[in-house]
C-alpha cells in the first residue's frame, strides 16, 4: 500500500499486476497479485488507466470516512450505530500485527 503515491500507470498480466507509481516526484514499477482501488473520489481515472472490457463488476461510489481508534472491548465483534438522519457509523476492531 502507497499512501500519498499516484498511480500512472497499470497492465493487468497474467498472474500479477504491473503498476507504475509516482512518489514524491520518482516513478517506479511494482508488481502486485491483487489490486484494491481505494481511490476515493478518484475511483475513475484509476479505472481509466487499464482496460474494463473482460471485468464485469462495476464500480460504485460508497461516501465514508476510515478512523482507526484503540480496541475498546475484546472480540473480533464490530458495532452498527445509526443517527436519526439515517447515516450509520460503523466501527470495527483493530488488530494488532505482530511480526
Amino acid at each position: 500500500m502507497r499512501t500519498r503515491a499516484e498511480c500512472v500507470a497499470l497492465d493487468r498480466g497474467t498472474d500479477h499486476w504491473n503498476l507504475q507509481i509516482r512518489e514524491q516526484g520518482v516513478t517506479r514499477t511494482e508488481q502486485a497479485k491483487v489490486l484494491v482501488n481505494a481511490a476515493g473520489p478518484w475511483v475513475d481515472p484509476v479505472t481509466a488507466l487499464y482496460d474494463r472490457s473482460n471485468h464485469a463488476a462495476k464500480l460504485r461510489l460508497v461516501k465514508g470516512s476510515h478512523i482507526v481508534v484503540k480496541r475498546k472491548y475484546q472480540g473480533d465483534h464490530s458495532y452498527i450505530f445509526q443517527n436519526s438522519d439515517g447515516r450509520i457509523i460503523l466501527p470495527f476492531p483493530m488488530r494488532t500485527i505482530t511480526r
